[in-house]
């Protein structure tokens, strides 16, 4: 099964760029790839197919495949089967606090819909064949705050943010991408396309936006370090191909005993 490695860090930190810079060092001899990998033809491998399963697929970009959306599909159904108090949890968000985003547009079609994109993508690299370690820019950690759903303090959402890890699948090495939140606000601004959550807001408010995002995701981060995740801290100040080889460095290094022992602890399969 695939080993999988979640690079973590708030909107606009710089994830996607490193990604890419990793993507281009990437060589299929190596023990490790990335799961949005460019495929040349449809029989390149797993990743290979992934990729024509989320760029095709989910993402509409000509033509819907039958075979592969009911793949997805399936994959879906078999996550909300294993994890039936995650997806209640994510449910009671849309429901209780997704009405209105930030800049007051409702958003719930589109958040249910990333969601479901990456459950998908969870899944199926779970499932995979592949014995490779992969890389994945976005995933469930990232995501944490969309299963938050009973807290009103920040103590309880801290304890809302373990408990919800808990119930969900994690992944086996995790890449945390940080910045300080007004450089982060800036690069949000500089974006050539804006995100519909973020359209609208000026920024002042996308730093304190930035700063709830990066308050959830240190929560999660310190939880997952406690269980002995795998964790490397990476400054996205730094020149990005830097950042890049100390990225593949981390992820290049062989499974050892003692993290088989940690995930089997947290029920992941390899």
């Amino acid at each position: 099964m695939a080993r999988i490695v979640e690079m973590v860090g708030s909107p606009g930190v710089g994830k996607s760029t490193i990604f890419k810079a990793i993507q281009a060092k990437s060589k299929s001899s190596f023990n490790w790839e990335t799961a949005l990998e460019p495929m040349q033809q449809p029989e390149a491998g797993v990743i290979g197919k992934l990729k024509i399963l989320f760029e095709l697929v989910m993402y509409g970009k000509g033509y819907v495949d039958a075979v592969k959306l009911k793949q997805a599909k399936e994959a879906s159904d078999r996550f909300v089967a294993q994890y039936s108090e995650y997806i209640d949890a994510c449910w009671n968000n849309l429901y209780h606090r997704q009405r209105s985003s930030n800049n007051r547009l409702d958003l719930r079609f589109e958040k249910t819909a990333f969601l479901n994109r990456m459950i998908q993508k969870v899944q199926l690299l779970r499932e995979s064949p592949n014995n490779k370690t992969v890389l994945i820019d976005m995933g469930l950690v990232n995501i944490v705050e969309r299963g938050l759903y009973k807290s009103t303090t920040a103590s309880e959402e801290r304890l809302e943010i373990r408990r919800l890890l808990d119930v969900m699948p994690l992944p086996d090495a995790v890449v945390y991408i940080q910045t300080d939140a007004a450089e982060n606000a800036r690069r949000l601004l500089m974006r050539r396309e804006v995100r519909d959550y973020h359209r609208s807001l000026n920024t002042e408010e996308l730093i304190q936006c930035t700063v709830k995002w990066q308050e959830r995701l240190n929560a999660a981060i310190d939880y997952l370090e406690e269980k002995k995740v795998p964790m490397l801290h990476v400054d996205s100040k730094n020149p990005i191909d830097e950042n890049a080889d100390r990225i593949i460095d981390f992820i290049s290094k062989p499974v050892t005993p003692d993290d088989l022992k940690y995930n089997k602890q947290l029920k992941l399969v390899y």
